[in-house]
C-alpha cells in the first residue's frame, strides 16, 4: 500500500524532501516548527532547514500523518517510498505480497467451494506436503550413504 494524501499541497512537501526515509521526520519536531514560525498565521512559510514552502494546513496534515499508526492488515502491506522512487516501492510491495501468499489466496478464494470438496482438497494438499517431506528425507539419506561409500 502506498500512502496517499487529501490534497496535492500536503503531498508536495513530502515528495520534495528526499533526504530521509521518513520525510515527515524533518518537520515533525514541534520545537523547530515553533522556532521557524510555521505554526503561526495562515500564509505560506518557508522552512529554514529544507527550503520547502509549507502552509498551516499542510503542517496539520503532516502532524496527522505522523500520529496515525498503521494497524491491522494494512501494516503488512505497507512499504515506504524512498527518494520518491515509486517503482522500487511497488516492486518491494509485490515481493512482500508474494511472500505472504496473497496472490495464491486470491486464486483460492475466487470461487465458492463446497465444504466436502474443501476438506478433500485439504487432505490432498496435506498428503502431498508430507510425501514431499518424506521424499526429501529419503534423498538426504541416499546422498549421505553415497558420501560414506555405500
Amino acid at each position: 500500500m502506498l500512502r496517499f494524501y487529501r490534497s496535492f499541497s500536503a503531498c508536495r512537501a513530502v515528495l520534495n524532501n528526499g533526504k530521509t526515509i521518513n520525510p515527515f521526520d524533518k518537520l515533525a519536531d514541534k520545537q523547530s516548527l515553533l522556532t521557524t514560525g510555521m505554526m503561526s498565521g495562515f500564509g505560506m512559510r518557508q522552512d529554514k532547514k529544507s527550503n520547502i514552502l509549507v502552509s498551516a494546513e499542510d503542517m496539520q496534515l503532516r502532524e496527522e500523518a505522523l500520529e496515525t499508526p498503521i494497524r491491522g492488515v494494512q501494516a503488512g502491506r505497507t512499504v515506504g517510498v524512498i527518494n520518491g522512487d515509486t517503482a522500487t516501492a511497488v516492486r518491494r510491495l509485490t515481493t512482500k505480497l508474494i511472500a505472504n501468499g496473497v496472490p495464491m489466496d486470491k486464486r483460492k478464494q475466487r470461487f465458492h467451494m463446497k465444504p466436502g470438496k474443501a476438506a478433500e482438497l485439504k487432505r490432498s494438499q496435506r498428503h502431498r506436503r508430507d510425501f514431499k517431506k518424506g521424499f526429501k528425507r529419503l534423498i538426504e539419506i541416499v546422498k549421505d550413504a553415497r558420501r560414506k561409500g555405500y
